[in-house]
């Protein structure tokens, strides 16, 4: 949960950063359309990287369970 937080606080401290730098630069009419694209491609590749962490989290957990529960046999 902290790892989201994190992510979209960054999104947000980006999208701020980059209003103030682009709107002063010679892209300023493009300003709006580079954050969006950019930001955008940021939660992509944010949301594509936890959800592999979240598999990888879901496989240990998996494991450890079979551990657990593979020495109890029915007759």
């Amino acid at each position: 949960m902290a790892i989201v937080c994190a992510t979209v606080f960054g999104t947000i401290a980006y999208r701020v950063q980059m209003k103030f730098l682009l709107e002063k630069s010679n892209f300023s009419d493009y300003a709006s359309i580079i954050i969006t694209v950019t930001s955008a491609l940021m939660n992509l590749i944010c949301s594509l990287i936890l959800s592999q962490f979240y598999y990888w989290i879901a496989r240990k957990l998996t494991n450890l369970g079979e551990k657990k529960t593979s020495s109890f046999v029915l007759y």
